[in-house]
């Protein structure tokens, strides 16, 4: 879930967040909040008139096409105070801070996986067991699946089907906030790194095979020794003297 304020103070927005903590499940940490936050400066015409100062801040603004808003370096100018227009545009907002929340997900799985290509450069292994290729892999396709749902959540929400409005508003917070690049830059990167684990992975599956050849040659191997010492020292020179104890064989 998210959550978007209109017009609170910090102190206000962490004493309402900690009083649904007790409601919540699998909140995520302070530092993941940090990260996938975000915050912007909002003013109504209504408040600033006609001044020309506050007027030219948003100059070469995104706006639709009816100035409902005006939105540039992180302010927005609203036409009006309505709680619909500012409803349509957090859902463009809560998407974004969702969105982070995916990004710093895969960023930290690249962080992690940086230095195995590196490695395999420098010294030709990666240093990494069977087990932790296909849990790193795992991880990476749960975090694919996030995506390609979140992908989904991307949509237009159900919300404008009935009130259609202020939709247009909603398309240029989503437009600015670059929802749908930053999908595409994100399942760009969950690619690169899909190819890398497949490759880690093969790597795996080959050594593997060929621990597996050796152990299956070392076996045969004695194998043959035990069968060519029975035959030569036990069958045919009786180094033991069992060949006269049980009778094998026959002739003088």
């Amino acid at each position: 879930g998210c959550l978007v304020f209109w017009g609170l103070t910090p102190s206000d927005e962490v004493n309402f967040i900690e009083s649904l903590e007790r409601f919540s499940e699998g909140r995520r940490g302070k530092g993941v909040m940090k990260d996938s936050s975000d915050t912007m400066l909002f003013t109504h015409e209504e408040d600033i008139g006609r001044d020309p100062d506050e007027m030219a801040r948003f100059d070469g603004a995104m706006f639709d096409a009816d100035r409902h808003i005006f939105v540039k370096n992180d302010r927005l100018l609203l036409s009006s105070s309505s709680r619909t227009l500012k409803l349509s545009l957090s859902f463009a907002m809560s998407q974004s801070c969702n969105l982070f929340v995916l990004e710093n997900l895969v960023t930290e799985t690249i962080e992690e996986t940086r230095g195995y290509p590196e490695n395999l450069q420098r010294t030709g292994t990666f240093g990494l067991s069977r087990k932790e290729t296909r849990k790193i892999m795992g991880r990476v396709y749960v975090d694919r699946c996030k995506v390609t749902l979140y992908s989904d959540l991307l949509e237009v929400p159900d919300y404008f089907w009935d009130s259609d409005v202020y939709e247009p508003c909603y398309q240029v917070m989503k437009s600015y906030l670059d929802l749908t690049p930053r999908i595409n830059i994100l399942n760009t990167r969950l690619t690169v790194l899909d190819d890398l684990l497949i490759m880690l992975n093969s790597l795996t599956e080959s050594s593997h095979s060929s621990h597996l050849e050796w152990i299956i040659i070392w076996l045969i191997g004695i194998e043959l020794f035990f069968q060519v010492g029975w035959n030569i020292g036990v069958k045919d020179l009786d180094l033991f003297g069992l060949r006269e104890e049980y009778g094998w064989g026959g002739g003088d």
